[in-house]
């Protein structure tokens, strides 16, 4: 505990003056050094300044323990996704804020609150928090400072920069004795190599953290980890590995009564049957997962594009204009610039081709190359556009887009 600092809040509280509190115990400028942490008080002088301000020291030591106690609690909370008790066990520790100020546990404070900020989705929150964090990290323990460099990995996955995040997380797999969660650690691993599409780095890194989860019995990271092995499977085009994952996950997000996880892996199972060149069974999982979300989320967004592209791919063109009407007008809500676009460019294609192709090479393949995501499109539309250079004796247009697909 940090007992000047305590000290001097405490007086200030009570509206005492250094010559108020020091009177009968010790000098002003002695009072002083104790305040500012540049001298040690002795335990007699400690003792007389905490009871003229009224505070209990074996209460302050009790208050301490707990604060140790309920961050130990709230990592482990966050760690097994129990939601509902980490959000309780946040605001008792916020109540403890005052005291955790003052105690040998300030930086796993604000530690353990970035790290729920970012839990929570609260990124804006999270951002300033960081902020806070970068200016302490001189004070900071070789463990604390990995734990700070593995949330910021976190957070910099969150917003996107799945290159920047990736960087961080491999130099602190290279670290021995760091203090991280190996689990969590090989999983944002896994997460980040997904982002970027190294399947095969992310099916490694989640082969173990699947083996450290299963060793802690943490059955909800177990299924997160089926989900993200499921498809990366599918994208090495390791069908039957893909299936058997992602039915374990099914079967798993059963027990658990976890309906979001249930409806992304089935997002996932429509995704990986349509690759399968199983249309119908894919927008039956489509569907099914579309039942389990909230209509007008994100994930629901994500969805209705997925069943509006295979029906394009039908040429249900009927069912797929109805489908990009939606996508269009909830990306707007949502401010969803790329499926807005993307949408767009659908409807284009149905209504009027002619002007799509020119949408697609101004609007569409840069946002979408922006995003470092839907891969599998972009491929999809540098060949539809080679084609269509070639088609128009263009051919040097066309050899451009052909070398973008490899």
């Amino acid at each position: 505990m940090h007992f000047g600092a305590l000290i001097k809040h405490h007086r200030i509280q009570k509206k005492m003056t250094q010559k108020e509190l020091a009177s009968g115990i010790c000098s002003i400028p002695h009072l002083s050094k104790i305040e500012n942490n540049s001298k040690e008080v002795n335990e007699e002088t400690l003792k007389l300044l905490l009871q003229k301000l009224g505070v209990q020291r074996d209460e302050i030591a009790g208050q301490e323990e707990k604060i140790g106690h309920l961050i130990a609690q709230l990592n482990e909370k966050m760690t097994y996704y129990l939601k509902d008790e980490a959000e309780q066990c946040m605001e008792e520790l916020k109540k403890m804020k005052e005291i955790a100020v003052f105690s040998s546990f300030l930086y796993q404070f604000e530690l353990v609150i970035f790290r729920f900020l970012i839990y929570t989705g609260n990124l804006c929150e999270a951002k300033e928090q960081q902020e806070v964090l970068e200016k302490q990290t001189n004070n900071f323990s070789q463990q604390q400072l990995a734990f700070f460099q593995y949330l910021k990995s976190i957070y910099l996955l969150k917003k996107g920069f799945f290159k920047k995040g990736d960087s961080i997380l491999e130099s602190l797999a290279a670290e021995r004795n760091n203090g991280l969660d190996s689990g969590e650690l090989y999983y944002h691993l896994a997460m980040a190599k997904t982002s970027l599409e190294q399947s095969v780095y992310a099916i490694h890194y989640g082969i173990l953290a699947l083996q450290s989860f299963a060793a802690n019995h943490n059955f909800i990271r177990i299924l997160h980890v089926q989900m993200l092995l499921g498809i990366n499977y599918t994208h090495v085009k390791n069908y039957n590995e893909a299936m058997n994952c992602l039915q374990h996950a099914v079967r798993n997000a059963g027990l658990l009564n976890d309906q979001p996880i249930k409806a992304q892996i089935y997002h996932n199972l429509g995704y990986l049957q349509e690759k399968m060149g199983n249309p119908e069974l894919a927008l039956a999982s489509l569907h099914k997962s579309l039942s389990l979300q909230e209509k007008g989320s994100d994930h629901y967004l994500i969805t209705l594009y997925s069943i509006g592209e295979i029906h394009y791919s039908q040429q249900d063109y009927i069912r797929a204009k109805n489908c990009f009407l939606e996508v269009a007008s909830m990306a707007k809500v949502l401010a969803k610039r790329k499926y807005l676009i993307l949408a767009t460019y659908y409807l284009l294609a149905i209504e009027t081709p002619e002007k799509s192709l020119r949408y697609l090479e101004t609007k569409v393949i840069p946002v979408v190359e922006e995003c470092q995501s839907h891969m599998d499109d972009l491929k999809k539309f540098y060949k539809l556009l080679s084609n269509h250079y070639k088609k128009m004796g263009k051919v040097e247009k066309a050899v451009i887009y052909l070398e973008k697909i490899s």
